[in-house]
């Protein structure tokens, strides 16, 4: 038997192929090192970064607090805590720049938080130097010190806005370069097919870390449930196939009563326990395939659900109704009732008067308009093509 030996040619495309082996495996190696570190940052710097904003939210809500009332009750103790809760006020402040430069955002896009955080550090320096000077000048400072809370208050708000935005723009960030990785790594498929199973994997891993960012892209970071930015996804979809099919489709948008005094009156983070709870019963409620819930901003939720008959929306507005004041989270200072309450619009498909997603929501939140206009607790539908209100009156028995 003669033996053939291997030519030149053999050994280059030999060659070549193990080249383009070590370069696959190479490749695929350094790429999975990459996703992991992703799925790492992803999993806990920006939670991280969210969570240090709001306990320095807390921190400052905690000490405008306090001050308030010991500008009303002076005591040397009251001055002793004030101090205290100040200094631990400022090193939270420390902390967040900190946190900050962890999620490794470009400077320019972290200029804004960075120069209001500075004036908020400017804030906690003006009140050290009052609080640390005689109790008597103290007092004679009231309006300053109230001005200086008031701009603590504010500065925070809108370092967490600005927070939340941050964290967004890094997760779209993450999801063009895992995007682009994904096209080089499917290129390298058809190039080495050696490296076939290899490669299948490492892009299941692609699809999955770039599920999981767009899932945090869409999703309220307090509440845990879908964003508005879900919600127009969601609902431009479903009024679409809707409209194919001539289905029902129902809007309801709840805007919590009276929410500001809220706040107020108990503090951001009770605040933020009542909108989790308020998510938590819209989530066990909204479970079938077709019905969503969604955090539309501060205070304001919607659902989308697929309805069966024209009353089901009706009944359903006015079950979350009923199960929001159920809670009985307790509002002393709402003119409505003594407990939490609920206003809510809701419209319908069809409808011959809404052509658009917008008109649907329109139309919904003209009836949740007309709901907080005739005293607030209740459910006001839309009902015709003219967009006639019907207002169902709250039952408090």
């Amino acid at each position: 038997m003669t033996v053939r030996k291997p030519t030149r040619q053999d050994t280059f495309l030999g060659l070549i192929v193990v080249t383009c082996a070590v370069f696959a495996i190479g490749l695929v190696i350094s790429f999975n090192k990459t996703l992991d570190d992703a799925q790492m940052q992803m999993r806990t710097m920006p939670r991280d970064f969210l969570v240090d904003v709001i306990n320095t939210q807390n921190h400052a809500s905690a000490f405008q607090l306090h001050v308030q009332q010991y500008l009303k009750n002076p005591s040397e103790l009251g001055l002793s805590i004030a101090r205290s809760k100040l200094v631990r006020l400022g090193r939270r402040a420390d902390l967040l720049l900190s946190s900050l430069m962890r999620l490794q955002i470009p400077a320019s896009s972290a200029d804004a938080f960075t120069e209001e955080l500075e004036y908020f550090k400017s804030c906690i320096g003006d009140l050290e130097t009052l609080l640390n000077g005689p109790a008597s000048e103290l007092i004679e400072s009231s309006a300053k010190v109230g001005d200086l809370l008031m701009a603590l208050e504010d500065s925070m708000a809108f370092l967490f806005t600005e927070a939340n935005a941050l964290v967004h723009q890094q997760a779209n960030h993450q999801i063009n370069v895992l995007g682009s990785m994904s096209t080089t790594l499917s290129v390298l498929v058809v190039i080495v097919m050696i490296m076939l199973v290899g490669l299948t994997l490492t892009l299941r891993t692609v699809y999955q870390q770039r599920s999981a960012l767009q899932k945090l892209v869409t999703k309220d970071a307090l509440t845990l449930l879908k964003n508005r930015r879900g919600f127009n996804n969601i609902i431009k979809s479903q009024f679409a196939r809707m409209k194919r099919t001539n289905g029902q489709l129902s809007l309801l948008v709840l805007d919590l009563d009276h929410f500001k005094q809220f706040n107020d009156t108990y503090g951001h983070a009770c605040g933020d326990d009542a909108l989790v709870r308020v998510a938590a019963v819209l989530r066990h409620t909204m479970k079938r395939q077709d019905d969503w819930a969604f955090r539309l901003g501060g205070e304001e939720f919607a659902c989308l659900l697929s309805t069966d008959t024209e009353t089901a929306a009706h009944d359903m507005a006015e079950h979350l109704r009923k199960e929001i004041m159920a809670l009985d989270i307790l509002h002393a200072t709402s003119p409505t009732a003594d407990v939490l309450t609920v206003s809510i619009g809701v419209a319908q498909l069809p409808d011959a008067a809404i052509h658009t997603e917008d008109d649907l929501f329109q139309a919904a939140d003209t009836a949740l308009y007309e709901a907080k206009r005739s005293g607030r607790n209740r459910v006001c539908i839309t009902q015709s093509s003219a967009h006639n209100l019907r207002v169902v009156p709250e039952i408090t028995g």
